[in-house]
């Protein structure tokens, strides 16, 4: 019986489509490459919680090389391709998608959170169980993180990517919701520093993120 999925929401990482912010001071090889590296922690990470009968699904934009997404994942996960017109359409089309295939709960976060714990996971599920919706707050005032139990286009009518304005709509809908940690997107260059400095202070653990950073000299 289906239970719960956990949505890896991504790009194929290839060069010059992907983390383009970064290439202020990175290639478009090295942006493709720090995000197979993020992809990697990630899947490392959650890996486990297929002991929690929690199934990994990876959404992905089909443009580009379908086998480096095999290459990290291989065939431990189900794959469904993002459908929409904007960002917006294609995480809640995703949602919708596996919701419809018969599971009680759904958690997608994007590529971009190579923090993410797996018991930052499990807690979004849990909070599911009392909730309508769980979100995950990113310091740039978006989210990293959404979770729902029934699938609902508020978010999609709201027409914003800030948590705060999902938030309004939300409570004037009567719908109940939770939010977890706030985490850091790593979108710009600064970003990525700041994270070389946690990896460097023991505050985040990211084997391939790492390797990457020392070889780029940033660690």
């Amino acid at each position: 019986m289906k239970s719960d999925a956990f949505i890896i929401f991504t790009r194929i990482p290839i060069a010059g489509k992907t983390k383009t912010r970064l290439q202020t001071k990175l290639t478009p090889d090295e942006c493709a490459d720090i995000h197979k590296c993020f992809l990697k922690d990630i899947y490392k990470e959650m890996i486990g919680l297929k002991e929690y009968n929690i199934d990994i699904i990876v959404s992905y934009n089909p443009e580009g090389d379908f086998n480096i997404l095999k290459e990290i994942f291989n065939n431990d996960v189900e794959y469904i391709k993002q459908e929409g017109s904007d960002l917006n359409e294609k995480i809640y089309n995703s949602i919708k998608e596996v919701l419809s295939l018969g599971y009680d709960k759904c958690v997608l976060i994007g590529a971009d959170i190579p923090e993410i714990t797996k018991e930052n996971i499990i807690n979004a599920f849990n909070i599911l169980s009392d909730n309508d919706f769980v979100f995950g707050e990113s310091f740039d005032g978006g989210y990293y993180l959404v979770g729902m139990n029934k699938y609902s286009d508020i978010i999609v009518k709201s027409e914003s990517g800030i948590l705060k304005d999902i938030l309004f709509s939300i409570e004037k809908n009567n719908f109940k919701y939770s939010v977890i940690e706030k985490k850091h997107d790593i979108d710009e260059y600064e970003d990525l520093l700041s994270l070389s400095e946690r990896i460097n202070n023991g505050e985040a653990l990211l084997e391939n993120t790492e390797k990457f950073l020392k070889n780029m000299g940033l660690l």
